[in-house]
C-alpha cells in the first residue's frame, strides 16, 4: 500500500508531511478571518514553498485545501494545540 511505501522511505514521508505544514500558529478563527477578507478564498504557503489554496464553501460550510498538484482535502477538526503548532485535521493526504 501507499502507507507501507511511505514508512519504508523516511525522506519521502518527511516531504509529504512538510507539504501539510505552514509557518505560524493559525487557529481556525484566524483562517476564517483571512477567508472573509479573501471573499472565501486564500492561498497559504507550506514550508516547502508551495501554495495551498483554501476555499470556503458557504453552502456546506466546509473548507477545501488544494495543493499545487490539484490534490484536495477537507478540514475535519480544528485547533488541536501543541507547544509548537496549532493542528487541524484533514480527511485526506495531499500527495
Amino acid at each position: 500500500t501507499r502507507l507501507d511505501s511511505l514508512t519504508s522511505d523516511p525522506a519521502k514521508l518527511a516531504t509529504i508531511l512538510k507539504a501539510h505544514i505552514i509557518k505560524g500558529k493559525l487557529t481556525m478563527t484566524d483562517i476564517s478571518k483571512k477567508l472573509a477578507v479573501g471573499k472565501g478564498k486564500i492561498t497559504l504557503t507550506n514550508i516547502l514553498g508551495q501554495p495551498l489554496k483554501l476555499v470556503h464553501n458557504s453552502k456546506t460550510n466546509q473548507v477545501t485545501v488544494t495543493d499545487a498538484n490539484g490534490h484536495q482535502a477537507y478540514f475535519t477538526n480544528f485547533d488541536t494545540k501543541d507547544p509548537h503548532a496549532v493542528i487541524h485535521g484533514l480527511d485526506n493526504v495531499l500527495m
